[in-house]
């Protein structure tokens, strides 16, 4: 059986997409793609 692993690179402060991205609802959690999912869900 094959192990599969996942990394996620993630970091910094959001700044390129404030004030669209705030603290209470950072960038992961928008639909930044416009497909009706958040970034997190498409990962």
């Amino acid at each position: 059986m094959n192990n599969t692993y996942l990394v996620v690179m993630a970091g910094g402060i959001g700044s390129r997409f404030w004030p669209f991205s705030r603290t209470q609802h950072p960038k992961q959690f928008h639909d930044v793609l416009g497909v009706g999912r958040s970034m997190l869900r498409l990962t």
